[in-house]
């Protein structure tokens, strides 16, 4: 009776090494979604070094969407020191982000405006729009921008693909 004991104890840390130890996980090398800038626009006609940026995402695969919200993003404007913010752990709140589906319209007028001749927004299955504020965040107008931004995958959060943005600000 011993001997069987020591057998299936045997037999099942076989059986938990071979189903656990052949599990890899998940790790993509592109990202599982489209990010598109759709454009940049001042939103303050005094100084202008207040911008708002707004990004498309849609679907690559429809299994590795939706992609989780990252709250860093890195931006230049017009050649003067790059910034990173960490969107929860900012002190003086020079960036925000709003999160919008297809009933922007209703939502936001303004932002609609900047995407409805860029995004489908009828057609499109999956789909949302990410709206960046960035507030006085230069001492000069804004004319120029770089954005640096990735969400973290779906399937796998520890992964995140970062992309580069050039943008010339509409005022």
């Amino acid at each position: 009776m011993l001997k069987r004991n020591h057998v299936l104890k045997a037999l099942f840390l076989i059986t938990t090494v071979v189903l656990f130890g052949c599990v890899t996980p998940y790790v993509p090398t592109t990202p599982g979604y489209n990010l598109n800038l759709i454009g940049a626009v001042t939103t303050d006609s005094t100084d202008q070094n207040d911008v708002l940026a707004v990004f498309a995402v849609t679907p690559i695969n429809e299994e590795d969407f939706r992609p989780v919200l990252s709250m860093k993003i890195t931006y230049k404007v017009d050649g003067e020191e790059e910034k990173v913010v960490d969107l929860q752990r900012q002190t003086e709140k020079k960036v925000r982000v709003i999160i919008y589906g297809k009933n922007v319209q209703e939502k936001d007028p303004m932002i609609y405006q900047l995407v409805k001749d860029k995004v489908d927004l009828a057609g499109k299955k999956d789909l949302f729009l990410l709206a960046f504020s960035f507030n006085d965040i230069s001492k000069n107008k804004v004319n120029k921008m770089n954005i640096r931004y990735g969400l973290w995958e779906k399937r796998n959060n520890s992964i995140r693909f970062e992309q580069d943005f050039n943008v010339d600000v509409q005022h």
